[in-house]
């Protein structure tokens, strides 16, 4: 059985890793000009120790980015097991999309081939099973 927190948890968990895969793209865009820059200038071992910074907060995110993705399959595989012995198909696919996915309705109503209307819809009658 899930709850409205599992939904929730993952719905955070999901909107956590895409911050963080933001931020390790602009910070491997920082380092790359970084990097440019160095072989551009003279050695100058300010420079190289914040590349050397940025290096070590790359891997502290990317460790985050892995911690937070395994807790995001962990609970979407709960709510996968749920969806499939208590919905119907189409209504797993929007439990999916909106919480897994951390989609826009216009993106699950489009993926889902429903209205937007229909599709939170749907997603009422899913809450009232799991209340």
């Amino acid at each position: 059985m899930i709850t409205k927190a599992d939904l929730l948890r993952c719905w955070t968990i999901s909107g956590e890793c895409r911050s963080i895969r933001n931020r390790i793209e602009r910070l491997r865009a920082a380092m790359e000009c970084a990097t440019s820059q160095i072989k551009k200038i003279p050695a100058k071992r300010t420079r190289k120790d914040k590349l050397g910074v940025q290096i070590a907060k790359l891997d502290e995110l990317e460790r985050s980015l892995v911690e937070r993705a395994i807790a995001l399959e962990e609970i979407c595989k709960k709510i996968d097991a749920w969806a499939y012995d208590n919905l119907t198909p189409t209504q797993a696919l929007i439990i999916r999309l909106r919480y897994a996915d951390r989609l826009p309705w216009w993106i699950v109503a489009d993926k889902s081939n429903y209205s937007v209307r229909h599709c939170t819809r749907i997603h009422g009658a899913i809450l009232e099973k799991i209340s």
